[in-house]
């Protein structure tokens, strides 16, 4: 059992990952802004921003890793999120000891852009631009930390049932991905769970996408 703090667990993967980790006899803790957000029967829950190194040291201290899939909600643009939410998380891991720290991204941000479809590229550079630049921002600093990270790129997220048909590759070994393929986020959450366990793909970039 490994004791897990986690950001955006009120989010549409963070919900599934805590479900997922939940039955997989992990003890759950849900950093959130709204507590009254989230069941809470099953799990910890710790009030506080995101942004604030201090309070997040306090809650990150006594577990073995951190898992963050923070994001931009639906309509909601707050074009430093990821980069000062990042910031203050490298802060509070370093202060409490705790080196593991997975955190979602999506394909698209930083240097996965040249493996995208024109199609990709377009919809990634015209709608998310702003969103996509705070998450390179904020992902630059964690790669920079002393922190055993690792960022995870899914494709177009769903909302469908799990697959078990995803294929990660780290982002040097990716392929050029065709077109916009989409893959599950129960799939996503499955894989964030796994190696958040196993202590894989350590100070690497990981692109998921479709098997086929």
């Amino acid at each position: 059992m490994m004791k897990l703090l986690v950001l955006g667990a009120t989010g549409a993967t963070g919900r599934r990952f805590v479900e997922q980790a939940l039955g997989a006899g992990h003890h759950v803790t849900a950093y959130v802004r709204n507590p009254g957000r989230i069941d809470a029967s099953r799990l910890t829950t710790i009030a506080g921003s995101v942004d604030d190194p201090q309070a997040l040291a306090r809650a990150v201290a006594g577990h073995d890793a951190v898992v963050s899939m923070l994001g931009n909600g639906s309509g909601k643009t707050d074009k430093t999120l990821i980069h000062d939410s990042t910031m203050a998380l490298i802060t509070a891991a370093e202060q409490s000891g705790v080196k593991r720290l997975v955190l979602l991204s999506a394909f698209g941000v930083g240097e996965s852009l040249p493996k995208a479809s024109w199609l990709g590229k377009l919809v990634y550079k015209r709608v998310l631009g702003d969103v996509f630049a705070d998450k390179a921002r904020g992902e630059a600093r964690l790669r920079e930390s002393g922190l055993d990270w690792t960022v995870v790129y899914p494709v177009t997220l769903n909302d469908k049932e799990a697959t078990h048909s995803i294929v990660a590759t780290s982002l040097e070994q990716t392929p050029k991905v065709s077109g916009l393929p989409k893959v599950t986020r129960a799939d996503v959450a499955d894989f964030l769970l796994r190696t958040t366990e196993n202590g894989t793909y350590m100070h690497k970039t990981v692109v998921l996408r479709p098997s086929k």
